[in-house]
């Protein structure tokens, strides 16, 4: 079964971090960003063999909400 989950990719100093924000410890980092893209998959794959296996399930659909914004502040 294949499915789609939302992540997060940041450049950084020392390369990439990525993450899936919905799936708690299912993050990666990589000196490109298909390095980064790569190792998270790897990564997500992994662990959701491993909540498979406990036979928990993951159903995303009802609960995927990311809202990017800016906040403005004075110091």
């Amino acid at each position: 079964m294949t499915s789609s989950y939302p992540i997060i990719i940041e450049k950084t100093e020392d390369g990439y971090y990525a993450e899936c924000p919905f799936i708690q410890g299912v993050y990666a980092q990589g000196e490109t960003e298909d390095e980064v893209r790569t190792n998270l998959r790897d990564v997500l794959k992994m662990t959701l063999d491993d909540i498979k296996s406990r036979g928990e399930r993951i159903d995303l659909k009802d609960s995927v909400s990311l809202t990017i914004s800016s906040l403005t502040v004075s110091a």
